[in-house]
């Protein structure tokens, strides 16, 4: 590249390609391979940038520009989209996913907006023994100075609709089945990430006091609350016989609400039972 003009209009000039280049993400378990980025810009302040790679059988392509501004100013405009792109390769989450994302970018700020569809999936968590985490609106008194700087970083907004798709299985927690729905995931400097939408259960069966149950009806909801304290809507049952006796669950995922009833009415021992 050749970098010309003055400090306060900054030129470039010159083009660079990565070909075939391919990364190990260990996090995720992926291999992201055929890694083909060009980069070029033809003496105004704006580098284009293409690219384009492969995980899995997905694919993922890259277009936007970097502009240079004055001083140390900057400005970045990135369009992401892939297809059945595999995201992650574990022992509890395989995942496949479909992005179409709009990275918009300058100094200390960052905007993601789009979707991300999840064709295919099959999550299978187990329980872990964590610490509880340090809640965002903790405030440390008397912190150092680098501390603060640290917790201000940048700031990020998002707002991605992400979609599952009828391929997305769940076993784990006593649940097992395929998860459905789409929603709205929202986060903005300062505030914890919010949600909107819905998520269900389909042929869904719940282990519950020694028994498998059928999941008659199962809901998350979201409304503009916390993304990991959705509202409960579900309803398991076991029919034996004439009767139907089953679990209700209600209030949120942190502070269920759990019920037993029967059809036709019993006592709550012969409901368990």
């Amino acid at each position: 590249f050749q970098l010309a003009g003055t400090l306060a209009a900054p030129t470039l000039r010159g083009a660079a390609t990565l070909a075939d280049g391919s990364a190990n993400v260990l996090g995720l378990g992926i291999r992201v391979r055929k890694i083909n980025l060009r980069a070029n810009a033809n003496g105004g302040r704006t580098l284009r940038i293409d690219g384009n790679a492969a995980s899995g059988a997905g694919t993922l392509a890259v277009a936007g520009d970097f502009t240079l501004g004055e001083g140390q100013a900057w400005t970045t405009k990135l369009h992401i989209t892939g297809e059945r792109l595999e995201v992650a390769n574990l022992s509890q989450a395989w995942v496949l996913a479909s992005p179409d994302l709009r990275l918009a970018a300058r100094p200390g700020w960052v905007q993601l907006q789009g979707r991300v569809d999840i064709p295919e999936a099959k999550l299978t968590p187990k329980p872990l023994q964590a610490p509880i985490p340090t809640s965002r609106d903790v405030v440390i008194v008397n912190a150092p100075e680098e501390a603060l700087r640290e917790q201000r970083g940048w700031a990020v907004e998002t707002q991605v609709r992400i979609t599952l798709g009828d391929k997305v299985s769940f076993d784990g927690f006593g649940l097992t089945g395929k998860i459905t729905g789409s929603v709205v995931a929202v986060d903005s400097p300062d505030r914890l990430t919010s949600a909107r939408g819905e998520l269900r259960i389909k042929d869904g069966k719940y282990e519950a006091y020694g028994r498998k149950l059928d999941v008659e009806r199962g809901r998350l909801l979201f409304a503009g609350g916390p993304i990991d304290n959705p509202g409960i809507d579900a309803r398991a049952i076991r029919r034996v016989d004439e009767v139907t006796a089953g679990i209700a669950i209600g209030g949120t995922l942190k502070l269920p609400q759990l019920s037993l009833f029967s059809d036709p009415p019993l006592s709550e021992s012969d409901t368990l039972s």
